[in-house]
């Protein structure tokens, strides 16, 4: 089993809704050009309460993104640090409660009447084919999750044990293939944290300090406090880079940056380096990320 394990669970999460779009047809279409190279969708409805949900679903995504790493094997499936566990959990639980109150006032209060509706805003492109019964699009809205394993079954090998042999191979190129990738999100993240720190801590060209709240300085500590638990690779050599980083930067606050041009030089130098000592030193593959369509 990967080492990824010892620190994260594979999480898979799936919204699913009543779809607002159509394939209009093209037959009351008129136009200088060849309909077979046309396709025209149409929106059956417009709602707010139904783009509430759409909003809410692309902040859970966000969400998830922020406090997961993708698991390269499928769209919806995150590798979750357990040290985020709970706050995943407490989400989700959460936003499926809010979805399903949204979903029912749509489809129970809302969708009645703008399916009547529909007729006069669509004529021609109206079809009452696509507007079901509340309670059939009520049941297209869901939302679940849970928490996967991913091992070769152990009863295969009684069966055959070539086939179980390969498929224990499989998997341990799938895992390594999935650690590679974290890997190099781990790395892109520290990265991009250095080199936003170093942008900020550079004077404006009038040699006064950008305008860096407290919330900087926050998210400095929380990478620190918090990477030996995202270190989900176990990738020894970015960890040491930041606890190295850590313990130069010692207990900086807003108010000293701000006012002591030494040390936010200091500073500055100090992920300037880590930065540099990133990108020539610590070694990640790096490869184009993509994902399985669902």
């Amino acid at each position: 089993m990967s080492v990824m394990f010892d620190k994260a669970i594979c999480l898979s999460v799936e919204m699913h809704k009543f779809g607002d779009k159509r394939d209009a047809g093209t037959s009351e279409i008129e136009v200088d050009a060849n309909k077979e190279f046309l396709k025209l969708t149409k929106s059956i409805f417009k709602s707010d309460t139904y783009n509430k949900i759409v909003s809410m679903d692309g902040a859970t995504i966000a969400f998830l993104g922020r406090i997961c790493f993708p698991s390269f094997f499928k769209r919806g499936v995150y590798m979750l640090p357990i040290i985020e566990q709970k706050k995943a959990e407490d989400f989700l639980q959460e936003k499926m409660v809010e979805r399903d109150i949204l979903a029912d006032k749509f489809a129970f209060e809302e969708y009645p009447t703008l399916s009547v509706n529909a007729a006069e805003d669509l004529k021609v492109l109206y079809n009452p084919k696509n507007y079901p019964l509340p309670d059939a699009v009520r049941s297209k809205f869901s939302m679940r999750w849970q928490y996967l394993s991913f091992s070769v079954p152990g009863q295969l090998e009684s069966i055959d044990a070539e086939l179980f042999k390969s498929e224990q191979e499989k998997h341990a190129q799938m895992w390594a293939e999935a650690e590679e990738g974290v890997n190099q999100v781990l790395c892109e993240y520290t990265e991009k944290l250095f080199t936003h720190a170093v942008d900020m801590l550079t004077d404006k060209t009038d040699g006064k300090p950008k305008g860096f709240h407290d919330s900087m300085i926050q998210k400095w500590s929380e990478f620190f406090d918090t990477f030996k638990d995202r270190n989900i690779t176990n990738n020894e050599e970015l960890e040491a880079l930041v606890a190295k980083t850590r313990s130069l930067l010692g207990n900086v606050n807003t108010k000293d940056l701000k006012d002591n041009p030494t040390l936010r030089a200091q500073v500055k130098d100090t992920f300037d380096r880590a930065r540099e000592e990133l990108s020539t030193s610590v070694v990640t593959k790096r490869r184009k990320i993509t994902f399985e369509e669902e």
